[in-house]
C-alpha cells in the first residue's frame, strides 16, 4: 500500500496526491509539528507530495523523507 502523508502536522494521509495537494494548499493550514519547524514551507509541501512506498512489513522511515 502507497500514501501521502502531510509533513506539517503528520496527522494527515491519503492515497490520492490531489487530496493531500488540498490538505497542505487551504487556507487555514494544519498546526505544524516540533521536527516541521526545522523546514521550510516549501520543503514540507514538496516532501509531502512524494509517494510513500510501504516495503513488505508495512513500515517507513517518516525521517528518509524529510531528509531528501
Amino acid at each position: 500500500m502507497s500514501y501521502y502523508e502531510c509533513k506539517r502536522c503528520n496527522n494527515y494521509k491519503t492515497k490520492y496526491k490531489k487530496d493531500m495537494k488540498v490538505h497542505i494548499e487551504r487556507t487555514s493550514k494544519c498546526p505544524k509539528t516540533a521536527i516541521a519547524y526545522n523546514y521550510t514551507d516549501e520543503e514540507l509541501y514538496n516532501s509531502s507530495l512524494k509517494l510513500i512506498e510501504c516495503n513488505s512489513d508495512n513500515t517507513y522511515d517518516k525521517e528518509q523523507l524529510l531528509c531528501e
